[in-house]
């Protein structure tokens, strides 16, 4: 994993489905997710779904940097938070068997975050 990394939400303005994922250059991580979308070539189902019914209208928050190998949990305790691996509610659906009984501490949402869809 490279360092620094930045934890980052893209949500679906529509929808309002969430994804997180960390990237040690998120502009670069975002263009590719949306390059992805547009080919019709995203390995997220769900997310390519919503593309090709609403469109690209999506958001991108930056949400928390990870400086050290010991912060690396970070990723994944944002998608615990706003609930972004639950199928329905947001994209990681296919990371939910890297959740573990010890992540259990939730960081607090920080102004100008996405809201997890109820």
């Amino acid at each position: 994993m490279k360092l620094p990394r930045t934890v980052y939400a893209i949500q679906h303005n529509d929808t309002k489905k969430i994804y997180v994922g960390s990237s040690a250059d998120v502009e670069a991580r975002y263009w590719n997710h949306i390059c992805r979308l547009r080919n019709h070539k995203h390995v997220i189902e769900d997310m390519q779904r919503d593309f090709d019914k609403y469109g690209e209208n999506y958001s991108l928050f930056i949400l928390e940097e990870i400086n050290t190998y010991a912060e690396k949990n970070k990723e994944y305790e944002w998608m615990a938070k706003l609930k972004s691996h639950i199928r329905g509610v947001g994209y990681n659906y296919k990371d939910r068997v890297k959740f573990s009984k010890s992540n259990k501490h939730i960081l607090p949402l920080k102004s100008g975050v996405p809201k997890p869809k109820e």
